[in-house]
């Protein structure tokens, strides 16, 4: 159950940190702080989820590398034309 919860924490951080880095659109702008506050956790949280700041950024990272390669994996199966396919990889959408 504490498993639970500490993924939970894990994940509004990320969520947190997301939006904050998408905002800015630079993650040297979103302190560790703001995503902290925006995330509903405090600091030590952070620290004792991610160790650092960069840890932190590459945690994001990957998330957005894993949502990405699993929306084009949903794509390349779909019955979509290959054109709309290729845009779709292009766009992300």
């Amino acid at each position: 159950m504490i498993k639970g919860k500490n993924e939970d924490k894990k994940q509004h951080i990320l969520d947190a940190a997301l939006t904050l880095f998408s905002n800015t659109h630079d993650v040297k702008k979103a302190s560790i702080e703001t995503i902290a506050k925006t995330a509903k956790v405090s600091l030590a949280t952070i620290y004792n989820n991610f160790g650092t700041r960069e840890k932190l950024v590459y945690e994001v990272i990957k998330l957005l590398f894993k949502d990405n390669i699993e929306h084009n994996r949903k794509l390349f199966y779909s019955n979509v034309p290959l054109t709309q396919k290729i845009m779709g990889v292009i766009s992300g959408k």
